[in-house]
């Protein structure tokens, strides 16, 4: 275990809560949009989905599976210490949400937008079945990286171990190394960007590209590891449900930005997976800049679900005395 700092609790409960918030936003905003190809559409704020969007009939500020999944890793760190039982905590979560609706947001109570791989996962998971296909190279959606926001407020000693944290929550859908990799990498933007928010985001990720051993820098993140994203074009920016267009297109949003609302809205006016794209985004905004809209915070749906969730991940934390980490 390793020691918490005290005059880091505050800071990082404050860096939580607006990481958060900042993803679920970002989700919101961009779920009426998804699927929407590029500039066929103009997204300039919040609004409900209507009967000819993908998800029809949804409420202001209704959020999606990235959010609900984020929530169920939240929950199980703020429950669990060990790594078997946080597991455990995880799987009952997760089921619970696919099957009855626990940490959804809307009228349905049910969850509205499930992707394969992680219908599969859970699939396997209330039947302990080992699923295979998380392995193969087609597992690497942005399924996995949506939930991986709260292991940037764990402590580890080394990447290794926030690797073996990473693939706990990601071996039953996204278990491939380029996932595993995208992951660690936006692990890492979210705790550089807390030790120093002051910093300009090229700083953030040359300093986190820097601190990656060269073991694990594969080709397919090759426009982070030599900072050519922060150079591209927008028409060089791709926004799909693979892991590596996501986790490229919200650095890009982030770095090209001047506040939170203007890198949600870059975000969800890429078209394709806006929900995502902007969720990530959202989270790193959300700590990279000092306010987030109050009419967006104001508008999200179970916003006190959220904070609930995130009050206790930090209340755990106080009593342990102790980081925990997997």
């Amino acid at each position: 275990m390793l020691l918490r700092k005290p005059k880091e609790v505050l800071q990082i409960k404050s860096f939580l809560k607006q990481a958060v918030l900042g993803f679920a936003i970002g989700d919101a905003v961009g779920i009426p949009y998804e699927f929407k190809k590029r500039d066929t559409f103009r997204c300039m704020d919040m609004r409900e989905s209507r009967w000819n969007d993908a998800h029809f009939i949804l409420p202001l500020g209704a959020w999606s599976d990235d959010t609900s999944l984020m929530l169920c890793v939240l929950d199980a760190l703020s429950k669990e210490i060990a790594a078997d039982k946080v597991y455990k905590r995880w799987r009952k979560n997760a089921i619970a949400w696919a099957y009855l609706g626990k940490f959804t947001n809307h009228i349905y109570l049910i969850p509205y937008d499930i992707g394969i791989s992680c219908r599969r996962g859970i699939n396997c998971m209330i039947f302990h079945k080992e699923n295979r296909k998380a392995n193969d190279i087609r597992s690497n959606g942005n399924g996995g990286l949506m939930r991986m926001l709260p292991l940037a407020f764990l402590e580890y000693k080394n990447d290794e171990e926030r690797l073996n944290a990473i693939q706990l929550f990601n071996c039953c859908s996204h278990n491939h190394i380029i996932s595993h990799i995208g992951c660690l990498i936006y692990v890492k933007l979210l705790e550089q960007l807390c030790k120093d928010k002051r910093q300009l985001f090229p700083n953030v990720l040359h300093n986190v590209v820097k601190s990656i051993s060269e073991t694990y820098k594969i080709t397919e993140y090759m426009r982070i590891w030599n900072f050519s994203i922060l150079d591209c074009s927008r028409e060089e920016i791709k926004s799909s449900g693979y892991v590596v267009d996501t986790l490229e297109a919200a650095i890009w949003c982030v770095a090209k930005s001047q506040n939170f609302e203007d890198a949600i809205l870059k975000a969800v006016n890429l078209g394709d997976d806006t929900d995502t794209v902007a969720a990530v985004c959202g989270s790193m905004a959300g700590i990279m800049f000092k306010e987030i809209p109050e009419k967006w915070v104001k508008s999200l749906r179970r916003r006190k679900l959220v904070e609930k969730v995130v009050s206790r991940f930090n209340t755990a934390k106080e009593e342990r005395t102790t980081i925990y980490f997997i």
